[in-house]
């Protein structure tokens, strides 16, 4: 009765949430993201999902600066971008310089698919040849942790403000399975979330707001999901109880990323959407002095509280739990599936 009443109570939140946010035409042509039906099995989940530049691996790959005559006169990295990337062309010293979006000879080209090679496998292939593992970024144990074992991988996501293809990046996550063994296993490609690709040009207008509505999709998602008849119990997301939930956590290095996504979803959970899941926002950015790493929790009136070190030891006790059963998942690809379009 208590799966009946919770599949009921999943349908009349989901026909609620359609009313209130409906369905944006721009969005009609976007790629779907694959969910499970709510009453497809039982499962406690967490849900690690990650920006990748700067917040799971420091890469070397360039971007460039062009001035007004279209010539490229400087180069930065990814962790530069993500300081000035709102000052470019706008405020001093950045006023003189300007983006190329031309997707071959412009500014992201190194970001982008090319049929002579492959940029993202050749950078991660730079990485591992190094001396030193300064490359590991602030999330990659969490990464690592997530592809250890399979009840935990099939739920982990890639989504990035790069444009490759996922099998581009597969290809470049296998240097690390294969080389260094520094991964046990690989993300599904089909929860890899390049933003930046030509594919998701539709959706919105910036990266920022495709990655929410990305994320947004991925909760639906865990949230669809009954709980087994033995849950661990987590503190709530208004740290008032322990109560069993679904944990579901995404990193970024890039606070304009990492603010987006807390303004938007904590919209739509004020409005009652993912009453079963935890929401953890976690900010990873070093280089701006004035704000430092730290991580939010979205509470049920839409408002953020700090993460306390008891909760990341239970996410941790949690992900250790889930290690240690022994019976086999279901992989996703092998349950019954409806697909659903981006929500605006």
């Amino acid at each position: 009765m208590e799966s009946l009443r919770r599949v009921l109570k999943l349908l009349v939140l989901s026909l609620a949430t359609s009313l209130q946010i409906g369905l944006s035409s721009s969005c009609s042509h976007a790629p779907a993201v694959d969910s499970p039906s709510p009453d497809s099995r039982f499962e406690q989940i967490v849900s690690l999902n990650f920006d990748w530049d700067d917040n799971v691996a420091f890469m070397p790959t360039e971007l460039y600066l062009f001035d007004s005559y279209g010539r490229l006169v400087k180069t930065i990295t990814t962790e530069e971008f993500a300081l000035v990337r709102e000052k470019v062309g706008k405020d001093a010293p950045w006023k003189e310089f300007q983006f190329n979006l031309d997707d071959q000879e412009g500014s992201f080209r190194n970001f982008r698919d090319d049929p002579r090679h492959n940029h993202f496998k050749e950078d991660v292939m730079k990485l591992i040849g190094r001396p030193d593992n300064r490359w590991l970024g602030p999330s990659f144990s969490d990464f690592q942790l997530a592809l250890k074992n399979p009840r935990t991988a099939k739920w982990l996501s890639i989504i990035t403000a790069r444009g490759h293809s996922p099998q581009a990046m597969i290809e470049g996550l296998k240097v690390l399975q294969e080389n260094q063994n520094l991964i046990k296993s690989l993300p599904q490609p089909t929860r890899i979330f390049a933003v930046g690709h030509p594919q998701w040009k539709s959706v919105a207008s910036d990266t920022a707001e495709i990655k929410t509505k990305v994320m947004g999709q991925l909760l639906d998602e865990v949230n669809a999901v009954a709980f087994p008849t033995e849950t661990m119990s987590l503190l709530d997301p208004d740290g008032s109880r322990q109560r069993p939930l679904h944990y579901w956590e995404y990193s970024d290095d890039d606070f304009g990323n990492f603010k987006r996504a807390c303004d938007d979803l904590s919209r739509y959970v004020r409005i009652g959407r993912w009453p079963y899941v935890k929401i953890v926002l976690r900010y990873t950015g070093k280089l701006d002095p004035k704000i430092k790493p730290h991580a939010v929790v979205i509470t049920p009136t839409g408002g953020l509280r700090p993460l306390e070190g008891q909760e990341e030891v239970e996410r941790d006790d949690l992900i250790l739990k889930l290690h240690s059963q022994s019976t086999a998942p279901q992989p996703l690809s092998q349950l019954p599936r409806t697909t659903h379009r981006l929500a605006s």
